[in-house]
Formats: structure tokens, sequence, C-alpha cells
């Protein structure tokens, strides 16, 4: 029965939908891609969490900055925090047993932290984070390293 509703749905919105375009103004701006991103939490917070993001000058900020503002991580936000976590482990590599021990009291930092080594940051950064956590590892902190590199790699492919 929910089949029949469905497709009865996409037959009827797929005659109405090309007339219904047509409908539009010309004027109208491109849809942006961030502008589609829906952030769940009120607007005053993702400013705030925002405003926090532009100053995660250690991994102590980046812990609390998840752990208050975690479930705002998306759109405008998510990028911040994409670039601030690439300029700790470009700028402060020597930084990594500080991020190693947090991910140890805080497991679910370690997601938040490779989430944030994506696409958004620059390729030359990206090598850069390839190239230390491959060859000038901290002791003890070999297994981050390898899912560092991992993650870096794979944003940019």
């Amino acid at each position: 029965m929910m089949h029949r509703l469905i497709l009865a749905a996409i037959i009827f919105l797929a005659g109405i939908a090309p007339a219904a375009a047509q409908d539009l103004p010309p004027d109208l701006p491109p849809v942006d891609d961030q502008a589609a991103v829906i952030n769940p939490c009120p607007k005053e917070q993702v400013e705030t969490a925002d405003e926090m993001a532009n100053h995660l000058s250690d991994w102590a900020k980046v812990d609390m900055m998840f752990k208050k503002y975690g479930a705002c991580d998306v759109g405008e936000l998510a990028e911040s925090n994409s670039d601030a976590i690439a300029k700790l482990l470009t700028n402060n590599w020597q930084t990594l047993p500080q991020l190693a021990a947090l991910m140890q009291s805080d497991p679910p930092l370690q997601p938040f932290v490779l989430h944030h080594i994506d696409r958004t940051i620059s390729s030359e950064d990206l090598q850069k984070i390839q190239d230390l956590s491959a060859n000038s590892c901290p002791a003890g902190t070999n297994q981050l390293c390898e899912t560092v590199n991992d993650a870096a790699a794979q944003a940019e492919e």
C-alpha cells in the first residue's frame, strides 16, 4: 500500500514539477550548497560556536568545542572546525600526544577530529599532514599517526 502511495506521489510530482518550474521568476539566485544545510542548533548557539571555532588554539579547546557544540557541527561551523584542526595539525604537530591523551579519555573525540580532516582543507595542508604523520610521529602516537595519515589521504582523493 505504501509503495503505491509513493509511486502515485512521484508520478503526480513528475507531471507538476516541470510546469511549476516554469512559473518561477527568472531572477532567483542560484542555490548555495551551504544555504541548503540546516543547522539543528539555534542561531545564537551556532554563532557562539563559530566564534569559538575561530579560537581553537589547542586540543583541549577542540575537545571543549566537541563536547559543547558537537551537535551543531554542520555547514560553515564544520568548515571552521576543519580549518582549526588543520592548523593545529600543520602548525602544532608536536602537540599530537596531547590529542592522543584526550582521545584516550574521550573516545568520541577521535571520529570528530578525523571527520574534520576533509576536502575543505587545502591540498598543501593535507600533504603536510600526510608527511608529518608518516615521517614525524611523536613517541606513543603511532596508531593515531596512521589514522590521521589515512584520513588525509582519503580527503585528497
